[in-house]
C-alpha cells in the first residue's frame, strides 16, 4: 500500500504542477527576456526585461540583480571594457523626454556602481580605455566645446562632465611627438614608391614634408584615439573633483532577497 500512495502522491503534484502552467499561460504570464549575455569580473551576466519593460543585470555567480532606473525602455549594452578590477558597461536606453541616452554602470566584485550618465539626449560618444587598462573615458566629439567623462578603477571615482577643447588637445599631443614627424618626412622612402611616374620625381619627393601639416584638420574618427583617452585622464584627475558615488552592494541584496 505505502508504494501506492507514494505514486499517488507524486501524480498530485504533478497534476497541480501541470494545472499551474496552464493557468500561467491561460492569464498571459510570461518569463523575463534575456537581451543578452556578457563577462565581467564578477562572473557572466545576463542583461534582462520583464514582460513589464523593466531591465536589470543578473549576475550569475553572485546570484543578485543589478535594478536599472525604472523609467527606462528599450535598453541595450553598446559595450563593455575591462579595467583594472571593474568592467565598465557601457548601455543606452529611451525614457520619456529622450529617445537616446547613454549611461555607464560599474561591476566592482562584490559592488556595483552607478548608473551614471554620459553624454546628452542623442549625443554620439566615442570610448576608449586608458594606456594603463584602469580608467573609462568617453567623449563627445563636438570640437572646441567637447565634453568628456570618466571613471578610474584606481579610485572607484566617476569624473565629468569636464570640457575639452579637442582640436587643440589634438594639436598639442602632435607638437609633443616632432621626432615622429621629422623621420618620416627624411625618409627617402616615397621616391621609390612611385617608379611608375619618372618626369614627375621631383614634385613627388617635396610632399612628404607637407604631409604633417593637415593631419592637425583632419575629420576625428568614431574611436577616441589612446593618446587623448590618457591626456583627459590626466586632466581629469588633475581638475575634476569626483561625482558623489553611486553604490549598490551586491551582498546585502542577496540578503534582503533571501
Amino acid at each position: 500500500m505505502k508504494p501506492i500512495k507514494a505514486l499517488r502522491v507524486q501524480a498530485n503534484r504533478l497534476a497541480r504542477g501541470l494545472m499551474l502552467v496552464l493557468l500561467c499561460s491561460a492569464f498571459g504570464v510570461q518569463a523575463d527576456q534575456v537581451i543578452g549575455r556578457f563577462n565581467s569580473v564578477a562572473g557572466p551576466f545576463s542583461h534582462m526585461e520583464t514582460p513589464a519593460g523593466k531591465a536589470y543585470l543578473n549576475l550569475h555567480e553572485r546570484k543578485v540583480q543589478v535594478q536599472l532606473p525604472d523609467d527606462w525602455r528599450e535598453s541595450t549594452v553598446e559595450t563593455t571594457m575591462e579595467l583594472d578590477g571593474d568592467t565598465a558597461v557601457v548601455m543606452s536606453y529611451s525614457t520619456a523626454q529622450c529617445e537616446s541616452q547613454t549611461a555607464l554602470v560599474v561591476i566592482s566584485g562584490n559592488t556595483a556602481w552607478g548608473p551614471y550618465r554620459l553624454g546628452g539626449c542623442g549625443d554620439v560618444l566615442a570610448f576608449q580605455r586608458s594606456e594603463d587598462g584602469k580608467s573609462f573615458v568617453a567623449m563627445q566629439m563636438k570640437g572646441r566645446s567637447s565634453e568628456a567623462w570618466t571613471y578610474s578603477s584606481k579610485d572607484k571615482n566617476f569624473r565629468g562632465p569636464m570640457k575639452v577643447d579637442l582640436p587643440g588637445l589634438l594639436h598639442a599631443l602632435s607638437k609633443a611627438r616632432p621626432a615622429v614627424a621629422d623621420t618620416a618626412a627624411a625618409k627617402p622612402a616615397p621616391p621609390r614608391t612611385a617608379p611608375s611616374t619618372p618626369p614627375p620625381t621631383k614634385p613627388l619627393a617635396r610632399e612628404p614634408a607637407q604631409a604633417p601639416k593637415p593631419a592637425v584638420k583632419a575629420s576625428i574618427p568614431s574611436a577616441l584615439p589612446q593618446p587623448v583617452a590618457n591626456a583627459v585622464v590626466e586632466h581629469a584627475q588633475a581638475t575634476t573633483p569626483p561625482r558623489r558615488r553611486v553604490e549598490i552592494n551586491l551582498i546585502s541584496r542577496v540578503e534582503t532577497r533571501s
